[in-house]
């Protein structure tokens, strides 16, 4: 399980790192990305996965039909 929190940590940083760089060319050029908003959900999701590894609870392949739910296959 705690691979899989690792694997999920790892892609977090990289959203992370992506909205960093969206959000500023979005500020340079005075315009919107709507990209930057799937940025976000994506982070959102894999925050949720983590907290749900760290409480133990495991994240089926596919989601668990709550809207928050994230499976690897959602990447």
């Amino acid at each position: 399980m705690n691979q899989g929190k690792d694997i999920l940590q790892k892609l977090l940083d990289i959203e992370m790192g992506r909205l960093e760089v969206a959000v500023r060319i979005e500020k340079k050029r005075n315009i919107v990305f709507p990209e930057t908003t799937i940025i976000i959900r994506d982070i959102q999701k894999l925050q949720g996965a983590i907290e749900k590894t760290q409480a133990g609870t495991p994240v089926p392949p596919g989601g668990d039909g709550d809207e928050g739910a994230v499976s690897m296959e959602d990447f």
